[in-house]
């Protein structure tokens, strides 16, 4: 039984992906010599499809198609820096897998500094909230924390009364905030797709409302939920009820930190999801933590001094949340190119302080290579990012030889699933493709592995031009033509360059390609088309680099 075989047969009874690295679950076998072309039927079959893409996209394209140590099978432009959009998050996701490891969590906490009355359930002293930068932390699918846990512990303690302002702090040398990162464009300040940054984060920094039409034309719509609960109180409403089935609803973030919902719905619409972003995490956070406190039973008195603590008392940690383990958190991240996350996790990795240069270096490191990149974010809506196909596509080879990152491969989406969904027909099998879209008006990219009879595949698509809807479609074309007849990826693919006589040592890596400079402009960002009602606007603010919490700290798209 050859290598490939063993290794499809295994992958029926290997262990869930959660748990041992993946040299624990499957024996090695030997390695094999990497093909140094295609197989001739399946070349045919990439060329054919290739003369027929460039007539109908334009040749704005980087291709790299490799086996699953990174030699390269066959290519176009493989050595052209280009903007990859969202596959940087494969970059950002790993970076913090190798940095922290899988089962890393970060924690959000409420401090105090003081007593409790037993008697009265008062607390006697000073309190605040410890803000990290959980991208799951009250998150919209339901993966992560509450804030209502956190309520609920301090009344588990008996604390039935709390006074004074809301305190955020954070467990790093900084403020705990959140910002617009310099790197994006103005053009997205308030949409969805690029919330504010920062540790403090809740939500995912945006609002999300369910609207039903008002009792009778010209009333004001009504409110049915709001997301994070409690947000309401900062909803400005100053939409309208009008005759009709139609809605044109808009949540619109203010200067002063409120969320306006403006435009107007019919009286027969039904009820209507209206998203928008936050222009004040600050000020969500208090409302929300306002509206579970009551939930659990606890009054805040907001206006009231704080308590002065005795002078025996001690700091506690009052209540404590924590985050999914961080492999679980990568695989959400690239299922949903969810852009908060990838940045969050940047920062877990590489502190505050120039992430985009550790990630560049951390890329560099893993690949040998000293020029073809550029990165200035970790999440990949930058439009200065730059990255050669060859270089993705050796570092994707790579990354699962690395400790923490063995199981990289298959923390990405598969086929028909996430942002891979409409790659749902035309393969035997789900698992057959793990890979990563990214998406930016004028660029549309597709990096990841395909598995086949004969070997893992590597394949990196990049295509910068006018005609991205096409070039998606024909990027879906390609897998399908690669994959049709393709295995899911085993759990034993022998990833990485091939070593060098009996010695730990690789082989020099191939001379770094310049990065050249290409003449694609800077269209404004393309989001996949948003629902019905769910955009949003806001002049820009002036930006600012916001220094972004360490990974020594022991703390718990329109990309896509």
């Amino acid at each position: 039984m050859n290598r490939f075989a063993l290794a499809t047969s295994l992958v029926a009874s290997a262990a869930p992906l959660v748990g041992p690295s993946l040299a624990a679950q499957v024996s090695r076998p030997p390695s094999v010599s990497a093909a140094p072309t295609l197989p001739p039927a399946l070349k045919k079959k990439v060329d054919s499809w290739y003369s027929t893409t460039v007539r109908r996209t334009g040749a704005g394209w980087g291709i790299a198609i490799t086996d699953e140590r990174g030699n390269l099978l066959w290519g176009r432009n493989a050595d052209r820096a280009m903007i990859p959009a969202s596959t940087v998050k494969i970059f950002s996701t790993a970076y913090a897998l190798a940095e922290l490891g899988g089962d890393f969590t970060r924690q959000t906490r409420v401090l105090g500094v003081g007593t409790l009355d037993s008697a009265s359930g008062r607390w006697i002293g000073t309190w605040q909230m410890q803000l990290n930068g959980d991208p799951t932390l009250e998150d919209p699918q339901g993966m992560g924390p509450r804030l209502y846990d956190l309520a609920a512990q301090l009344a588990a303690q008996g604390i039935r009364t709390l006074s004074g302002p809301m305190f955020l702090t954070t467990a790093e040398a900084r403020e705990a905030t959140a910002s617009f990162p310099s790197s994006w464009r103005l053009a997205n300040w308030g949409s969805i797709y690029a919330p504010l940054i920062g540790p403090v984060t809740l939500h995912e920094n945006i609002v999300e409302l369910l609207v039903m039409p008002g009792t009778r034309i010209g009333a004001k719509p009504r409110i049915s939920r709001d997301a994070p609960f409690g947000i309401r109180e900062i909803i400005v409403n100053e939409a309208t009820t009008r005759s009709g089935r139609g809605s044109r609803l808009r949540l619109v973030p203010l200067r002063d930190g409120r969320v306006a919902l403006r435009g107007w719905t019919g009286h027969r619409a039904g009820m209507r999801h209206v998203r928008g972003a936050v222009a004040d995490p600050r000020k969500a956070m208090e409302v929300a933590w306002a509206a579970v406190l009551s939930q659990a039973g606890i009054q805040w008195e907001r206006e009231a001094p704080s308590m002065v603590p005795t002078a025996s008392a001690r700091a506690l940690v009052l209540a404590e949340v924590s985050s999914p383990r961080l492999d679980s958190i990568v695989a959400m991240v690239n299922r949903r190119s969810l852009n908060i996350g990838a940045e969050l996790l940047l920062h877990w990795a590489a502190g505050w302080e120039a992430p985009a240069e550790s990630l560049e270096a951390h890329v560099a490191e893993v690949t040998g290579a000293s020029s073809g990149i550029r990165l200035r974010d970790g999440s990949g809506l930058s439009h200065d990012d730059r990255v050669t196909p060859r270089l993705m596509a050796t570092y994707l080879a790579r990354i699962p030889t690395r400790t923490n990152t063995e199981r990289f491969p298959f923390l990405l989406p598969a086929n028909g699933a996430g942002t891979l969904a409409r790659l749902r027909g035309g393969f035997p099998e789900a698992g057959v493709v793990r890979a990563k879209t990214g998406t930016l008006s004028g660029v549309s990219s597709l990096a990841g592995y395909l598995g086949r009879r004969e070997g893992t595949y590597i394949v990196v698509t990049f295509f910068n031009g006018g005609r991205t809807r096409r070039a998606r479609a024909a990027q879906w074309q390609l897998f399908r033509v690669i994959g049709g007849g393709g295995v899911r990826i085993p759990v034993d693919t022998d990833f990485g360059p091939e070593v060098v006589a009996d010695t730990n040592e690789t082989p020099e890596p191939t001379p770094p390609v310049p990065v050249t400079t290409d003449s694609i402009g800077r269209p404004e960002e393309e989001p996949p088309p948003p629902a019905p009602d769910s955009t949003s606007t806001l002049s820009p603010p002036t930006p600012g680099r916001d220094p972004l919490p360490s990974r020594r700290t022991a703390l718990r798209p329109p990309a896509g």
